[in-house]
């Protein structure tokens, strides 16, 4: 028995070309939107925490809710707050919850799983160990109010401050936005 193959430029032969790039092109169509679509379900398991813990290094642009802009590099973080170095060296200690808006950020992020033990640390832990070094501080709540003193005993829901001058001023955790921690 003989096979003929179809001419190169025959009518069936271009026909099943055809039919064969549109199946392909489908292919690829469905690849590509599978792919988008599992990119975006990855990417929406990426937390604000995670973009912080990536960006130690870089230099950063913060909004606070206070209206207040920061510029400095991100010096460390942890699992609700993240230290900033400004131009001058001061230490700035903001709690997630006072930020806005974020510049700067590198386009990656370290995942829960991966960070450190120190990285887990919460924003009152911080607190209370600048409690512990009787550390002079100027923190700015949402009022934007400047209160400078120090921090006296951490509370559930709120701490407690010694201002310059006598004053007692007791903060809920959440008013605080800014602490800048004074030079020893």
């Amino acid at each position: 028995m003989c096979q003929v193959s179809p001419k190169p430029d025959s009518l069936v032969n271009a026909l099943l070309e055809d039919l064969e790039q549109q199946a392909l092109g489908l292919h690829l169509l469905a690849r590509d939107q599978e792919l988008a679509e599992r990119e975006q379900a990855e990417y929406a398991q990426v937390s604000l925490r995670g973009r912080w813990h990536g960006a130690v290094g870089a230099q950063v642009q913060v909004g606070l809710s206070t209206g207040q802009r920061l510029r400095g590099t991100v010096q460390r973080t942890g699992a609700d707050w993240v230290l900033l170095v400004d131009a001058l060296g001061a230490e700035l200690l903001v709690p997630h919850h006072g930020v806005l808006t974020v510049a700067g950020l590198p386009n990656r992020a370290i995942a829960d799983e991966a960070i450190g033990v120190l990285q887990k640390l919460s924003w009152r832990s911080i607190v209370r160990g600048l409690i512990s070094q009787h550390a002079t501080c100027s923190v700015t709540v949402l009022d934007q109010s400047l209160h400078v003193g120090r921090f006296t005993k951490a509370g559930a829901d709120f701490v407690e401050f010694a201002a310059q001058g006598g004053d007692a001023v007791v903060m809920p955790w959440r008013a605080i936005t800014l602490v800048r921690v004074a030079s020893p």
